[in-house]
């Protein structure tokens, strides 16, 4: 049987909890500090609705269903498979243990998945969405919106607006729809996502495993990350695939990408200020360089040494390789571009000191 509630109307002070971020937590103290007394339900499948003001309520146990109306409120699933909408205010959901699904509606909501495999949508405003463990979808909605998918294979969507999506452990797969969008992993592990940046001038950033990146319209700027140990040394390639799509893209490639720069004057960046990057890496390859229209730029430094590598180009077939010789005289080809013939000042714009990749 389930049971419903309506709250009494008794203001209490305000209450903070702990959150993973501190603009979480001073923000949810704000959400808090108008609110009438806790009400609690029971150990079964309750459907709690709150009242206009600022509510705080519990699910505890059960497949709750809370809606709380009105105000900033706190909303708590506890165990249990359950559902919690905000409605309109600034609102703070936690799902907590069980596969749970959180509304924030309108308002600049923040929502906390819990432990479980969780749906959460923002909807409306300005929202901050935490997936927490486990396999998760995020929907941003409206608005300008962080998604964080913590552990498991999440699923990050942004909507609209400028949204920020960090997927974090796992195979992650994320969207940041329309909108000035920064999408990245979180840079720690060797899983492979999937991040797509859709329409606007987005910001990708891939991480230690062989991601897949995919500019989509817009000029967008992608970078791949260098797998590095606990002491900052290049340890491996990482062998990502991107896709730069439509606009005038700037591409941070890293040892053994595959990079295809789609419409648009694009350009490639080569190489990592102050580390033996470009001269110990694996060829990257670019199947679509247009020559006249995208170009490259070269970090030409070793260990922090100025100019101690040197370029050259050799043909193989239809094909044109860019070499990297250091100042002992080893070599090793550093770009394969596929189905281009072309000599070094053709395909080279400038030799740039880099310290961003």
């Amino acid at each position: 049987m389930r049971n419903s509630f309506l709250l009494p109307m008794q203001l209490v002070g305000a209450e903070a909890f702990d959150a993973r971020m501190d603009a979480i937590k001073a923000a949810a103290q704000s959400v808090l500090a108008a609110a009438v007394a806790p009400t609690w339900g029971s150990a079964a499948a309750d459907r709690i609705i709150g009242t206009k003001l600022g509510d705080h309520i519990y699910g505890r146990g059960g497949a709750d269903s809370i809606f709380a109306g009105a105000g900033n409120d706190l909303l708590r699933g506890g165990d249990g498979d359950d559902l919690l909408s905000g409605d309109t205010g600034a609102d703070v959901l936690w799902g907590d243990l069980g596969a749970d699904t959180l509304a924030g509606g309108t308002g600049n909501d923040m929502l906390h998945g819990g432990c479980g495999a969780d749906r959460l949508f923002g909807d409306f405003g300005n929202d901050t969405l935490d997936g927490g463990a486990q396999a998760d979808q995020l929907t941003g909605g409206e608005g300008h919106d962080v998604l964080l998918g913590g552990e498991g294979d999440d699923l990050l969507l942004g909507g609209n607006g400028a949204d920020s999506l960090t997927g974090g452990a796992g195979n992650d797969r994320a969207r940041g729809g329309e909108g000035n969008d920064l999408l990245s992993d979180d840079g720690t592990d060797a899983d492979a996502d999937r991040i797509c940046g859709d329409a606007g001038n987005d910001t990708l950033v891939g991480g230690n495993g062989a991601d897949s990146l995919y500019g989509g319209s817009g000029n967008d700027v992608i970078r791949d990350t260098w797998v590095r140990d606990a002491s900052g040394l290049l340890v491996a390639d990482d062998a990502a695939r991107i896709d730069a799509g439509e606009g005038d893209d700037t591409i941070f490639a890293s040892g053994a990408d595959t990079i295809t720069t789609g419409a648009g004057a694009d350009v490639i960046v080569i190489g990592a200020a102050g580390d033996t990057a470009l001269a110990t890496s694996a060829a990257v390859t670019v199947t679509d360089f247009l020559v006249g229209t995208d170009s490259f730029q070269f970090d030409l430094s070793d260990g922090g040494v100025d100019d101690a590598l040197s370029l050259s180009v050799r043909y193989a077939g239809k094909n044109t390789i860019i070499v990297v010789t250091d100042a002992e005289g080893a070599s090793h080809d550093a770009v394969t571009l596929i189905g281009v013939t072309a000599a070094l000042d053709q395909l080279v714009d400038a030799y740039l000191l880099y310290d961003l990749i």
